[in-house]
């Protein structure tokens, strides 16, 4: 997916179940989409996909976008601490959310403190890729 149809605007309506998406958006900037209901089997599932996005970098920035989640299940978290341990494994030093919701504020923040990462959390996705410097232009294998 280009940089430019992330900034759009979000769509009104999203479909039923869950997705998780990583992708490297920019030079060591990797992008997790989170959407609609997060189960502890998907971001298990989604881990390898995530693991191969922060191969490619060197010191990876890590954009958590939650704008599209509408919830997850407890154990969810659980299996979001591996994700969290790749990616300080991988050198990663804060996680920047994208998220105006509470609850996933909250389970970031329990992570953050385990793990030892920063958080940085952002209301849109614009003002995040601002903060980390990211411009319009991106890499040809960063689009879908």
């Amino acid at each position: 997916m280009a940089l430019s149809s992330a900034r759009k605007q979000l769509p009104s309506s999203i479909p039923p179940g869950g997705e998780i998406e990583s992708e490297v958006l920019a030079p060591d900037v990797v992008w997790t989409r989170f959407i609609g209901h997060i189960t502890h089997k998907m971001a298990a599932l989604r881990l390898p996909q995530f693991k191969l996005a922060l191969v490619s970098t060197r010191t990876p920035s890590w954009i958590m976008d939650l704008r599209l989640m509408r919830g997850f299940e407890p154990l969810a978290v659980k299996a979001g601490a591996e994700w969290w341990r790749q990616y300080k494994e991988s050198h990663g030093e804060a996680v920047f959310f994208v998220s105006d919701q509470a609850a996933a504020r909250m389970a970031g923040a329990s992570l953050s403190f385990s793990v030892g990462l920063r958080v940085l959390t952002f209301p849109t996705l614009d003002e995040c890729l601002d903060h980390l410097g990211v411009s319009t232009r991106v890499p040809s294998a960063a689009s879908k």
